[in-house]
């Protein structure tokens, strides 16, 4: 592993790596100050996002959520529908 990226570091955080690339991104550490204040600062804020109070969407969030996809499945079923007037089944 050349360069170490913040979805690494990420990864390295959860223990979600391979040991081979946990134990590369172990000695990368060892040798790269940057590298380690940019896990500490990963850290905190993976701490501060744990410790923070979900709240529940607005009722106006979810709706407006929610007409969008419509909207969006409806165009997609209009466009479908504009390529393939007919059934696959139709189509000989």
């Amino acid at each position: 592993m050349h360069n170490c990226t913040t979805e690494d570091l990420l990864l390295y955080l959860d223990d979600d790596l391979p040991a081979v690339e946990r134990s590369n991104i172990a000695a990368m550490l060892q040798d790269n100050w940057a590298l380690r204040e940019k896990l500490q600062v990963l850290k905190e804020a993976k701490e501060q996002l744990n410790s923070a109070p979900l709240q529940a969407p607005k009722h106006k969030s979810l709706q407006n959520v929610l007409n969008h996809l419509y909207k969006t499945q409806k165009r997609e079923k209009l466009a479908y529908a504009t390529l393939y007037p007919k059934p696959a089944a139709d189509i000989r």
